[in-house]
């Protein structure tokens, strides 16, 4: 209960935005509260908001959090000590004018908004840097490729839909969506729900039927799907595109282990409803090929008239000029000295990529909070952290799944943090007069390279002797800020016993060399020899090999190949 002098002497101002953890577009409402000596932050929800109804994930309700959270960073570091801000602009802008362009690369992840993004841009224009490239290095970054005449999904054709095919979690990773999706399949008793996932999650019980396939042969399975399409599929794929796919169908069922007439029945269902809708989800280190699960997902939706694709993801990041695959070539052979990122999840999420960060003269990274792995890129001569205010803090638009939204502070911003385009301008002012540069958050592939990707990834798979590691995203994770399960690994009940392992032992799991200790939780969810660790914290993250796509020459996470055995033992 409230002292009535509290009550008395606290003003309160409730202010509404966009929610900017995840691309849904959520109403978000926070109450800030001035107690005087400190203000309090807490979430308000308000049930006549159009997309979510006031209804909030996990991510959303921790926004007050996140605003007065004890790591937030409130001035810049250099080499991760403390540093004046007109001190630190000044020595950056100083050392840069003695780098040639061509060994620059200006680059960009999550968390900037439309107009820091074009920022971003000009800056880089006004420096004369080309190598502009995306740090955003989850893999569904490659959601935005897409196939010619997709027509993308809205609310309202999820309410009208009586076929629904999911593909991946799209619970966990947007799960305010699953209440128009279950509104749409108890709206109507012949609605039917289709789900393909390596996990059975619990999107999987709401399933009229649920495909569970082996980990990584998520891309084979709809592969079967598009064959058993028949006359729509080779109409568009060209004679020669679907018959040599057809000569691999018994090999997609082989290698995917789905019954034929599970299939069969998808396709018939999806093929008979004009009202279908084709959802993917791509989580982190879930899937070996994410670019080839996406394009294939769409194929279906482009095979048959009506149909229409949504795709939920946390973030929608623009195309760069080169992909990050080609930057991190250049920083290999020592050819770029300085590399400027603006964002959230870069480089904090992704260790795999510190070895060439360390080949860097000058590092200039922005951020909102401390990152406690700085400390590893110890080889840069000049190492900056800007600290930046968060989304939260910002004004601007944004993208969502549904339209460009205006994002309004909820908060200001944190005493200290400068804002993006102050802090470029200040590096080298850019002027407002030149053409501002046209942001591309889209491209489409030609069908004859998706079919070669998907005949190549079939001739060359071949089942893990070993465990299949998987990562596992949850819906609170959020720059490994809050508690999580990021000590344990799931492993299935079949391969305990085998190994003799029992809930709560201490195993060491061996990937590429490295070890690491977990807590053993033990689920039927998880398939024979797959194994699942958290990805909400860059150590788990680390385990998950990267490599350059040849095609797109963008940055690939897969799954990872590893060896459990429990602490004490040599088996």
């Amino acid at each position: 209960m409230k002292h009535k002098s509290e009550a008395l002497n606290s003003k309160s101002e409730i202010k509404k935005s966009v929610c900017p953890f995840c691309l849904y577009g959520c109403e978000l409402a926070i109450n800030e509260i001035n107690r005087g000596d400190f203000i309090l932050y807490k979430n308000e929800y308000d049930a006549k908001s159009d997309i979510n109804q006031g209804r909030l994930c996990a991510r959303g309700n921790l926004a007050p959090t996140v605003l007065n959270h004890k790591r937030r960073l409130a001035y810049p570091l250099f080499n991760n000590k403390n540093v004046i801000w007109n001190d630190a602009l000044k020595q950056i802008s100083s050392h840069l004018k003695s780098i040639p362009a061509s060994e620059i690369a200006v680059t960009y992840d999550t968390n900037n908004t439309i107009e820091e993004l074009t920022a971003i841009f000009s800056f880089a224009q006004e420096l004369k840097v080309d190598k502009i490239a995306r740090t955003y290095l989850h893999p569904e970054s490659f959601l935005s490729y897409g196939i010619s005449n997709i027509e993308n999904a809205d609310l309202k054709d999820i309410a009208n839909a009586r076929q629904i095919l999911i593909i991946g979690d799209v619970f966990s990773k947007s799960p305010v969506i699953a209440k128009p999706i279950l509104d749409a399949k108890y709206a109507d008793r012949s609605h039917r729900l289709f789900y393909i996932d390596s996990v059975n999650t619990k999107l999987a019980g709401f399933a009229n039927k649920f495909i569970w396939t082996k980990p990584n042969t998520e891309p084979i399975v709809l592969a079967a799907l598009i064959l058993a399409m028949g006359k729509p599929a080779k109409d568009m794929l060209g004679d020669r595109n679907f018959n040599s796919l057809k000569k691999l169908s018994s090999r997609l069922l082989e290698i995917c282990g789905v019954l034929e007439k599970d299939i069969q029945e998808i396709c018939q269902s999806i093929t008979a409803n004009e009202h279908s809708v084709i959802l993917c989800a791509i989580d982190f280190g879930k899937t070996k090929d994410p670019l080839l699960l996406s394009l294939l997902a769409q194929l279906i939706a482009v095979l048959i008239p009506g149909k229409k694709f949504l795709a939920p993801a946390l973030s929608m990041v623009p195309f760069g000029k080169v992909g990050f695959g080609s930057v991190l070539e250049m920083l290999d052979q020592e050819k770029i000295k300085a590399l400027i990122n603006f964002g959230e999840d870069f480089p904090y999420y992704y260790p795999q990529v510190f070895p060439y960060l360390n080949k860097l003269d000058m590092f200039i990274h922005a951020d909102t909070f401390r990152n406690p792995h700085i400390s590893q890129i110890s080889g840069i001569t000049r190492n900056y952290t800007l600290a930046v205010p968060s989304l939260l803090e910002k004004s601007g638009t944004i993208n969502t799944l549904w339209s460009r939204q205006n994002l309004k502070p909820v908060a200001p911003a944190l005493n200290g943090t400068k804002p993006i385009p102050e802090i470029l301008d200040s590096i080298v002012p850019y002027s407002s007069t030149k053409t501002k540069p046209r942001l591309n958050f889209n491209s489409n592939l030609n069908i004859d390279d998706v079919i070669n990707r998907l005949i190549s990834f079939v001739e060359n798979y071949k089942d893990n002797p070993d465990f299949t590691v998987i990562g596992e995203e949850t819906p609170f994770a959020y720059r490994g800020l809050f508690e999580n399960d990021a000590e344990t690994i799931k492993i299935n009940p079949l391969n305990a016993e085998h190994l003799n392992i029992k809930p709560d032992d201490k195993v060491i799991l061996s990937i590429n060399g490295k070890e690491k200790t977990y807590i053993a939780k033990i689920t039927p969810s998880l398939p024979n020899h797959t194994a699942a660790v958290s990805v909400t914290t860059p150590d788990n993250r680390e385990l998950f090999p990267i490599q350059t796509d040849d095609l797109t020459k963008e940055i690939l996470v897969s799954t990872a190949s590893g060896i459990i055995k429990k602490v004490g033992t040599g088996e």
